[in-house]
């Protein structure tokens, strides 16, 4: 912000000269462009987030490979059990026919 153009508008329109510099240094206090970020910040910020992406998707990607193991696991271990549950049915069921 052009400081002295700006005075020189406040005065233009009325303003005493201190009264114009008081009311300059606020409005440029309260519009610091410093703490903006440029084109340059917003495109590194860009590149950071899809790097951090990248590595969530590939972390999610690893995971889920692991969790797809463990449900085949756990499938074949329920199969076992289940089958061997069948087989001591069956059994009981023979032994109740013979002694009936």
């Amino acid at each position: 912000m052009d400081t002295y153009k700006t005075v020189k508008k406040f005065t233009g329109a009325g303003f005493t000269e201190p009264q114009a510099e008081a009311l300059t240094d606020v409005i440029s206090e309260g519009h610091d462009l410093s703490k903006l970020a440029t084109t340059d910040d917003v495109r590194v910020l860009a590149a950071e987030l899809r790097h951090d992406m990248v590595q969530l998707l590939a972390d999610m990607d690893r995971r889920l490979t692991h969790m797809e193991g463990q449900v085949s696991s756990l499938e074949n271990r329920l199969t076992l059990k289940l089958g061997g549950m069948l087989v001591v049915a069956i059994g009981v069921v023979a032994a109740l026919v013979k002694l009936l």
